[in-house]
């Protein structure tokens, strides 16, 4: 692992009965303090992923506004091709009446 990094430390416990429980000593402050560091580390990657996620929430709002941005002339072209349609068949129907009163009259 290139990523990795090791620190070589020295540990010093004491206790007033043996030399194992002095080691048993030192090495439980080690973990104490390795457990800080993960800590520390889960901190840090709490905090990359609420980077992440405003980035994320800003890139949706960007595409969301360019999606309407494009999709509001396409709907208003859709909604005037509808209404000249409209308008068109009643405008033929109008002739058609129209034309239909002459020939009777």
């Amino acid at each position: 692992m290139a990523e990795s990094v090791y620190k070589v430390i020295e540990l010093v416990g004491t206790s007033t009965e043996s030399w194992e429980k002095a080691a048993t000593a030192a090495v439980n402050l080690a973990a104490q303090s390795l457990r800080d560091l993960r800590v520390a580390e889960v901190t840090t990657l709490d905090m990359q992923l609420e980077v992440a996620a405003t980035y994320f929430d800003r890139e949706l709002e960007s595409r969301i506004k360019r999606f309407t941005t494009m999709f509001e002339p396409i709907m208003i072209i859709f909604v005037g091709v509808i209404v000249g349609f409209v308008a068109l068949a009643l405008v033929s129907a109008m002739y058609g009446v129209l034309g239909g009163l002459k020939e009777t009259a």
